[in-house]
């Protein structure tokens, strides 16, 4: 919130895992964004994948308005079998959840969002891949992607 307790607008951040802790990399980089993001005096959700079964961290709760955790998708060795022989990245389907693209749709559509800030490769395909969101959400707010570490 600004200074005078208004917002400055809405951001809702897609993350590949729970940016606490943020003791390096990924999760450093995603947390101290969503801080500098809710410092500007914008209102910060967030969706991500994590273990339910654990309570959301103080230093998370203290910048969301709204959390999502969704759990990890497992995929097994012959759905990696099956990625692999036909070409396709693993990138592409590792997070493949129809959970996780269930629960972000409602938050769009229950909600307005000003930006829509995608973490990872891993998470376009929510995105651009088969089970994209509709393309009434885009419409909505401008989205971007961030790519960490791209594989060769």
């Amino acid at each position: 919130m600004s200074g005078d307790g208004t917002t400055t607008g809405r951001v809702l951040f897609v993350m590949p895992q729970m940016p606490w802790p943020a003791t390096q990399g990924t999760a450093l980089r995603n947390f101290h964004l969503m801080k500098a993001v809710a410092d500007a005096g914008f209102e910060v959700d967030l969706i991500a994948f994590g273990d339910t079964r654990l309570s959301i961290p103080v230093e998370i709760a203290a910048l969301c308005r709204v959390i999502e955790i969704v759990p990890v998708p497992m995929r097994s060795l012959v759905a990696r079998l099956r990625t692999f022989l036909a070409g396709e990245p693993d990138l592409a389907w590792r997070l493949s959840s129809p959970e996780f693209s269930s629960r972000l749709d409602s938050m769009l559509r229950e909600r307005e969002y000003d930006v829509v800030q995608i973490e990872g490769f891993e998470m376009a395909g929510f995105l651009l891949g088969p089970g994209a969101l509709r393309r009434e959400a885009w419409d909505r707010a401008p989205w971007t992607l961030v790519g960490h570490r791209a594989p060769r």
